[in-house]
């Protein structure tokens, strides 16, 4: 599965959208349509894919000499340095579906999270750890008995 993480007052939450990447047991998470790319690699195009990552799931050469532009394939995939990677692929009929998943389809979210500000880098911030009176700087020499 991937998401996004927001940050909430109780730490970081999974926010939607998530994405289904792969499915176990000989199963399949995504359906798309094969193309051929250049020097014998292939991609697969899935309207999830583009919508999550902004491209393509790239397949390897030997995976994608087996198949045909065009063709509907069902496929896993990896995160490799961002990029969506096709680990299993077979072919399938138009109408396949995803072999549904265990996740709850319900999210819950929490009303009191506030939305996240752009903030402004002269006003101060002040963190719920951090004490409601100003703190007097270091002095130099406190610093370097602190590093040391």
């Amino acid at each position: 599965v991937a998401f996004f993480l927001r940050w909430s007052r109780e730490g970081p939450q999974a926010s939607p959208p998530m994405v289904r990447l792969r499915c176990g047991d000989d199963n399949f998470a995504l359906l798309g349509k094969f193309r051929t790319g250049t020097a014998g690699y292939g991609f697969v195009s899935c309207d999830l894919m583009t919508e999550f990552f902004g491209r393509d799931a790239h397949v390897e050469r030997d995976l994608a000499q087996t198949f045909e532009t065009g063709q509907t394939v069902c496929f896993n995939v990896s995160i490799t340095q961002g990029m969506p990677m096709v680990t299993e692929m077979s072919a399938c009929l138009p109408d396949w579906h995803p072999t549904p998943s265990d996740v709850p389809l319900e999210i819950e979210t929490a009303e009191s999270v506030e939305p996240l500000q752009a903030l402004d880098p002269e006003e101060p911030q002040q963190c719920h750890d951090e004490p409601s009176e100003p703190v007097e700087p270091l002095e130099p020499s406190e610093v370097s008995q602190l590093v040391a």
